[in-house]
């Protein structure tokens, strides 16, 4: 044997004695008790005391004490069972804790955490996967994952009572998220986590991102409504608050991937700190059936979420939501310089204030979205306030938010047939080209500016050293009586306020 190893060298010596990989253990709750196991890594979930009782607690140190990636598994009875808990143990080793398994289960979850100090479930590993569960009455967050990656929450209702229609609010967020590539609901309906009640002492609110976590996934969650989707039942801070992250996907492309989130007493979505956040294809500010609360879109009335969203930091996409009925602005670009921004492709529309109220920062390009129906102008340039249109300068030498970029004047409106003659000018810096977006509304806004309910097309056009680009274009068919509007955008992004409107004759 000796002779055979020398021969064939280190390799067959690592082949020989590696160690297989741990199998998967999987140990089944049994108790809705909090007693602690008795001897952790034996393999076998037992508490002090005997009896063969395995609670929660004791299950997951057992996981905790074992390589390979664990179940745990519910048989608490049949039926509704609450766990009373405080300060479970952090999960540090890979493990499924599925309370879908629990008997009686039929697509919303019967097992109840319901904490007093501490959070709930604590994630400090990778490959944790938290399903089924209602997290409630926790001191600080109901689940927390403070490291690792890979992790994922799915199916929970965290915040609320058993039903998913009242708040049972953990004090912290529902869902505080500070490591990377984690994974908050999914696609699938069975992935849809309803994080909503909770009281989220400092605005934390429904799920928190921080500490510089990057490629964390949010979807198809509801946030801030009951377990239906129809029922107000907003956490207390924000929806989801990106406090210091970037490369963070909120919502998404795909079907299913869009999140839900309405009536929380303050911004829907806030992003303070971090790059490349990717917030899509989210409702912001009506339920699951399209409504506000009082009745069906878009009748105005009582509104939602404080802000629909809110940017404070550099390069983030708000792209294909639908952002209605929040209290103030659908979008805020807000505080210190914000710039590199993208809003494209919303419907922004109904809300308190403006649709796009830019009213810091520099390069923010607000493009392609459907604006109407808000109740001040449809994008609001500041300087740093809430003050109506802001005039053309000459040469557009002034300062501001989005260099308060001029928009163009438009002197006529045709129907033709099939196409819209549109006339005008724009006046703005010298020798610079320019996208001039074109809008159609059945009405106009009540300043005589905007907003613009569907895009038509866009052209570039280049000032000359005057600083004047004028334009006669031919645009999509729109009706006699309605009203266009334009904006304009500099090479950098800067994009303008609307236009004056111009009837269709």
């Amino acid at each position: 044997m000796k002779a055979m190893m020398k021969t064939l060298g280190p390799l067959f010596v690592a082949a020989v004695f590696t160690a297989a990989p741990a199998a998967a253990a999987t140990f089944t709750v049994n108790s809705a008790g909090d007693g602690a196991d008795a001897s952790p890594g034996n393999g076998s979930c037992a508490t002090t005391g005997g009896g063969g009782e395995c609670t929660l607690r004791a299950a997951i140190q057992e996981a905790n004490a074992l390589a390979g990636t664990d179940n745990i598994r519910f048989a608490i009875g049949s039926g509704p069972v609450t766990v009373n808990t405080s300060s479970l143990p952090a999960i540090t080793q890979a493990v499924t804790i599925d309370g879908t398994t629990q008997p009686g289960f039929s697509g919303a979850p019967i097992v109840e955490i319901h904490g007093g100090s501490g959070n709930g479930f604590r994630i400090s590993g990778s490959g944790v996967t938290i399903r089924g569960f209602v997290v409630n009455g926790f001191a600080d967050d109901g689940i927390a994952i403070v490291a690792g990656s890979n992790n994922a929450i799915e199916g929970c209702y965290v915040g609320t009572n058993m039903a998913g229609t009242a708040s049972v609010g953990n004090a912290g967020a529902g869902i505080a998220v500070s490591s990377s590539n984690n994974r908050i609901g999914g696609r699938d309906k069975a992935q849809r986590n309803v994080i909503s009640g909770n009281t989220g002492k400092g605005n934390l609110g429904g799920v928190w991102i921080g500490g510089g976590a990057e490629g964390n996934i949010v979807q198809g969650n509801f946030i801030g409504s009951d377990a239906t989707g129809i029922q107000a039942l907003g956490n207390a801070g924000r929806g989801v608050a990106i406090h210091s992250g970037s490369n963070n996907f909120i919502g998404g492309a795909l079907p299913g991937a869009g999140n839900l989130v309405v009536a929380n007493r303050a911004t829907g979505i806030r992003v303070i700190s971090g790059t490349g956040n990717l917030i899509m294809g989210n409702w912001i500010g009506l339920n699951a059936a399209g409504q506000t609360f009082y009745g069906i879109w878009p009748d105005p009335g009582v509104l939602s979420n404080a802000r629909g969203v809110q940017l404070r930091s550099n390069d983030n996409f708000v792209v294909n939501n639908i952002i209605a009925s929040n209290t103030y602005d659908g979008v805020l670009i807000f505080d210190g310089d914000p710039t590199g921004n993208l809003i494209q492709g919303n419907i922004l529309a109904y809300n308190g204030t403006s649709g796009v109220g830019a009213y810091y920062g520099h390069n923010n390009r607000i493009t392609r979205n459907s604006m109407f129906g808000n109740g001040l102008i449809g994008i609001e340039l500041g300087p740093h306030a809430i003050d109506g249109v802001t005039p053309n300068d000459p040469l557009d030498a002034d300062g501001g938010s989005n260099n308060s970029q001029n928009y163009p004047t438009l002197t006529s409106a045709t129907a033709n047939g099939g196409s819209t003659g549109v006339v005008g000018v724009l006046n703005s810096a010298a020798s610079t080209t320019y996208m001039v977006e074109f809008f159609a509304s059945p009405s106009c806004d009540p300043t005589g500016f905007g907003e613009g309910q569907n895009f038509l097309n866009q052209v570039a056009v280049a000032t000359n050293a005057s600083g004047a680009a004028s334009f006669n274009l031919a645009l999509g068919a729109a009706p006699v009586g309605s009203f266009i509007t334009s904006t304009a955008t500099d090479p950098a992004g800067n994009t303008s306020e609307f236009s004056a409107c111009m009837p269709i004759r």
